[in-house]
């Protein structure tokens, strides 16, 4: 889900009356190989300033369970979704390493990548996926890309094994 829908969707659910959920996927989403989705695009960054404004928001526009939300927001979704793009971008290209996207991502959004790994080491969550991908980042950068690097050959193995 790219930011803009994210940004809409947390906005309209902060203003709604009431909310009701349904068991089913009622959407779906045609990710195409030349999106920006799947390709080495450090413009997918830009979905830290869409949770920096979805938070504004919700300052401006107080709720009832903006206490547990706003951290949500700030913390787990903000960083979910740097490590997804790093993860995107890293493994929608061959041979570019992660210092050269570190180096892209400062050039564009400079002291972003400072401000989330300030954001990183204060982590607390629950999702032991995202802990590991933060403990091997923090250890080292280069180390979280060789993680990923055997994540996906692992599951391009599978996808194999599984045809046959």
């Amino acid at each position: 889900m790219n930011g803009e829908d994210q940004e809409f969707i947390y906005k309209a659910l902060s203003r709604a009356a009431r909310v009701i959920t349904l068991p089913d996927i009622l959407s779906f989403y045609l990710q195409r190989n030349t999106s920006i989705s799947n390709s080495y695009n450090v413009k997918k960054f830009d979905v830290v300033a869409v949770f920096k404004r979805v938070d504004a928001y919700f300052e401006a526009h107080p709720f009832e369970q903006l206490d547990m939300i706003s951290p949500y927001i700030r913390n787990r979704e903000l960083i979910e979704n740097y490590f997804f793009n790093l993860k995107t971008c890293l493994n929608g290209t061959e041979g570019v390493s992660i210092q050269k996207l570190l180096r892209d991502i400062d050039h564009t959004y400079p002291e972003l990548n400072q401000e989330m790994y300030e954001l990183i080491r204060r982590y607390r969550g629950n999702d032991r996926r995202l802990a590991l991908y933060i403990r091997a980042f923090l250890i080292s950068p280069l180390l979280y890309h060789r993680f990923i690097s055997v994540e996906r050959g692992l599951s391009r193995f599978k996808r194999k094994e599984s045809r046959l």
